[in-house]
């Protein structure tokens, strides 16, 4: 089949009349002796068209026609050869081109969305979580602080937390259980008015209009204001008290001499208004409660005796479903109200 094409593409008479002649005579043209070792010269001479060359004369020149033919498309072939290389060459760069721009494309965009990604985690952004419910919210941060959110108040902080502060902004009511870090003050902020400890327990009441109040639980906090114009104070007695007002600045109630105790036995007191508690079994907790408020509270009261509890209590100032609110949220009970005065505490 391969061999029969080939005569074809070499046969003149698939050609026309005028491209035969045109054929011939370049083929003429570039081997100037093909004519005379075809046919003598007399020969030529004394040829007449009407005239008919012998077979072998014309199977000779039939030959040499096909395979001048033959040269002659070999050397248009060599002729393009090059250019051919150079258009292939070039449409193999391109491609390569192509294929590394598309690879280093999609490197790029994966770069791109791991960037993102990573600025998206680590870029801190402020968070607000607010008590819109009845009850008290237990609100528990990255760092294991637990924040009691009274209803209709509200917090605001960074997550994730600063690596070198923590900061909060209150507005209205909590509590806050710091958990201890050193080389993390733990600053609680109303308006300009900060209260930051390391490690300790105090409740912030923010709900009036110009008037901030602190308690101390346990431990130490510092009273300051971003305005160094008001005298920073300090609280470092379970049950102290500290206040803020635009007019008076940062004020403490003056403290009477504290009684000597052994620092591990638990206690309740009253002065006051203020019910100061160390270390004291929940149950007797309660039983104290009830009898200050004048309300009935029943629980599991061995379940609770192996529970303790320390902090400050103002009867005056806060309602006792509150105070047994925050209670259940820092020792994971339940707290459930049969009617005005009548309370029952259970595990969850």
């Amino acid at each position: 089949m391969g061999m029969k094409g080939e005569e074809q593409r070499d046969n003149p008479d698939r050609y026309s009349a005028d491209k035969r002649k045109n054929l011939l005579r370049a083929l003429l043209d570039e081997n100037r002796g093909l004519a005379d070792r075809l046919l003598p010269e007399d020969e030529w001479e004394t040829f007449q068209q009407t005239d008919r060359l012998p077979a072998v004369q014309r199977q000779r020149i039939d030959e040499a026609v096909k395979q001048g033919l033959a040269e002659h498309r070999g050397r248009v072939f060599q002729l393009y050869l090059p250019g051919l290389y150079a258009i292939a060459g070039m449409l193999l760069v391109v491609g390569c081109l192509s294929l590394f721009w598309k690879v280093q494309s999609h490197r790029w965009a994966v770069r791109e969305q791991q960037r993102l990604a990573t600025i998206e985690t680590l870029t801190p952004f402020w968070k607000t979580v607010s008590n819109d419910t009845v009850a008290v919210m237990r609100v528990v941060l990255a760092d294991h602080s637990v924040v009691s959110l009274h209803r209709g108040s509200n917090i605001r902080f960074r997550e994730p937390l600063d690596a070198h502060r923590r900061d909060i902004q209150l507005q209205g009511k909590a509590r806050f259980d710091v958990a201890r870090d050193t080389t993390r003050p733990f600053t609680v902020l109303v308006n300009g008015f900060a209260t930051t400890a390391l490690g300790t327990s105090f409740t912030i009441d923010a709900s009036g209009h110009s008037r901030v109040e602190v308690w101390l639980h346990s431990g130490k906090v510092k009273l300051w204001h971003t305005d160094k114009h008001y005298k920073e104070q300090y609280l470092s007695m379970p049950g102290a008290k500290g206040a803020f007002e635009p007019k008076r600045g940062i004020t403490m109630p003056a403290a009477s001499k504290p009684k000597q105790r052994d620092p591990g036995q638990p206690f309740i007191e009253r002065n006051g208004t203020v019910l100061s508690i160390h270390n004291m079994a929940l149950d007797n907790v309660m039983a104290r409660l009830a009898k200050e408020y004048g309300a009935r509270i029943d629980c599991d009261q061995q379940t609770l005796s192996k529970v303790s509890y320390t902090g400050t209590i103002n009867i005056q100032q806060e309602r006792l479903e509150q105070v047994l609110q925050v209670i259940c949220a820092l020792n994971h009970l339940k707290l459930e109200r049969t009617d005005e005065q009548h309370y029952r505490i259970v595990n969850q």
